[in-house]
């Protein structure tokens, strides 16, 4: 007799444990988190530095909300 505990539960491709629901989900998260960073970093940068990683956040930034943008449906849809 085989219990619950031992059966391997399937993942759907949409389910939030599947691999292409992880990859998905940190592609959409990840810019965000490094534009953090780079924010953060620049308190222990020199100036140069400081504007190089500005840029780069600015634009991980950027990314970030144009891929949710384009996730959400762009400006063909109008869902809230």
């Amino acid at each position: 007799m085989v219990t619950g505990a031992h059966r391997r539960r399937r993942t759907t491709p949409h389910s939030p444990r599947s691999p292409r629901a992880l990859s998905a989900n940190l592609r959409t998260w990840l810019p965000f988190v490094l534009a953090a960073v780079c924010l953060a970093a620049t308190t222990w940068t020199g100036a140069i530095l400081t504007w190089v990683l500005l840029l780069a956040a600015i634009a991980l930034i950027l990314d970030g909300a144009t891929l949710l943008w384009s996730r959400g449906g762009g400006l063909t849809q109008n869902r809230q």
